[in-house]
């Protein structure tokens, strides 16, 4: 295996507290287990107990979760971009508002079939070439989203960038939370997600703004050009995940991560080693084993129902708003309200969850949710009461939402992590695929602003009734 499995070749340096004579340098507290094997002569590490031990965090570290960070970023701006472009898109091919539906939809599936598929792709070839795959894949497709001449075409274009927006998720959220220590995986995998909803307050903020001073190509442009830029950096400095290689059995040219996380130069080789399950049954079929089942379609539930409602927020609400007389900049901007909520949100969900607890938070977060939503649907088209509305709906629903993605990502052994996540992530846009469907129909039969916001604000208390269930069902206190 060369040195592009496990990411570029790191030149190490000994920080001033390393101690030469530990076979880990004992940097700050790294007390990783590596002792010489008998049958190979090259030290065997435990990648578990190494992550675990570095606090603080190495650079090689902070520089791969700054870089999943940036992807996620990225995703939410283009998520959000489509959304305040969709009445203009609309207009631009002559059709109604209610087809933008049809648009939305294919974007979600696409979401969905990505989610799913390289999911397990990650599980079983890597994170990194997965992650890498996926942000060329919508980089280039959002682009092309400027070039769309007719509806059909507009659709294949969204289903397609859909595939590769989804397939980055579970990559990039596996990703990181296995650089990350044990003791604060949590707090940092759900602020890790508060780069979502950062580009999409990013994506309504300058959407509104350069669709008004450029017109949309110039959006699509940029929007898709950032993730292509992207690339080249995860090409150079983006590492594969160690536990990854460890249950995968692959050692080879993992030698200068191990030395980057230790701060010392390692002596030759390094076996590789982990506590979790060793890759051998199917990483899908680890979800419904040792009694996961109802675990994993409860999870599904939650994911279904949050994500669902979340999406008909930043794809419906512009185009609703309008409808309801709000003119479409205002409508943009009272969307990156809720963004700037769902940042809050997701920056303090971690931490809530350790002090009371994921389930307490969880059922808080929706409960009051639906109560803001409710308000909204009370607000109407008045600016002030609705922009409140909109900023608590999205610091609750994405406080949740980030939530229910760090419970995800650390209740399942890192063979299907990436795969829990992904299929997690899969249940979620089939909700936004059925909550953009649904809304679309309820906008072609005018039951307007106020009763659409009513009939979503009942959703938020489904998820409460299924985290309770999750409670009950999860073997180890949440």
């Amino acid at each position: 295996m060369s040195d592009r499995v496990a990411g570029r070749v790191m030149k190490s340096t000994m920080p001033h507290d390393c101690k030469p004579g530990s076979i880990l340098g004992n940097c700050s507290g790294a007390s990783a287990t590596a002792t010489p094997s008998q049958r190979t002569g090259r030290e065997q590490v435990n990648v578990d107990s190494l992550i675990d031990g570095c606090v603080p965090l190495r650079p090689l570290q902070k520089r791969t979760y700054a870089l999943c960070a940036l992807v996620a970023l990225l995703d939410g701006m283009d998520s959000q971009a489509i959304g305040v472009a969709g009445s203009l898109l609309a207009n631009r091919l002559h059709v109604g508002t209610a087809a933008l539906g049809t648009v939305f939809a294919a974007g979600q599936a696409g979401y969905m079939i990505g989610a799913l598929l390289i999911g397990l792709l990650a599980d079983r070839f890597g994170r990194r070439p997965m992650l890498i795959l996926s942000v060329l894949l919508f980089g280039t497709l959002t682009v092309a989203t400027a070039f769309a001449p007719t509806l059909n075409t507009l659709v294949m274009i969204r289903l397609i960038a859909g595939i590769g927006l989804g397939g980055a998720t579970p990559c990039f959220i596996t990703l990181a939370s296995e650089y990350l220590p044990e003791r604060f995986r949590r707090v940092m995998v759900t602020a890790l997600f508060a780069a979502y909803p950062i580009g999409g307050m990013l994506g309504g903020f300058l959407g509104s703004y350069m669709v008004t001073r450029f017109g949309l190509n110039v959006l699509f442009y940029l929007v898709g050009g950032l993730p292509l830029a992207l690339v080249i950096g995860m090409l150079a400095m983006l590492p594969e995940s160690l536990q990854f290689l460890a249950t995968r059995g692959i050692s080879a040219g993992a030698a200068p991560l191990v030395a980057h996380l230790r701060g010392i130069a390692t002596r030759g080789e390094v076996d590789l080693r982990t506590n979790s399950t060793k890759a051998g049954t199917g990483s899908l079929l680890l979800l419904f084993r040792d009694g996961w089942t109802m675990q994993t379609l409860t999870l599904w539930g939650i994911f279904f129902a949050t994500y669902g409602v979340l999406s008909t927020i930043f794809l419906w609400y512009p185009s609703l708003l309008h409808i309801a007389g709000v003119m479409p900049s205002t409508a943009a901007w009272m969307v990156g309200l809720e963004n700037l909520g769902g940042v809050a949100g997701m920056l303090v969900a971690g931490v809530l969850m350790m002090r009371f607890g994921s389930v307490r938070v969880l059922l808080v977060a929706f409960v009051s949710a639906a109560a803001c939503m409710a308000g909204f649907a009370v607000a109407g088209g008045a600016i002030l009461p609705a922009a409140s509305c909109m900023l608590l709906t999205g610091f609750l629903l994405d406080l949740a939402a980030s939530a229910v993605m760090a419970l995800c990502a650390t209740l399942y052994p890192v063979v299907a992590r990436s795969t829990a996540v992904g299929w997690a992530m899969g249940a979620g846009r089939l909700g936004q695929i059925c909550a953009s469907l649904f809304v679309g129909d309820l906008v072609h039969k005018q039951w307007g602003f106020s009763n659409i916001a009513y009939v979503l604000a009942m959703i938020p208390l489904v998820a409460g009734a299924l985290t309770v269930q999750l409670s009950a069902v999860r073997r180890t206190r949440l």
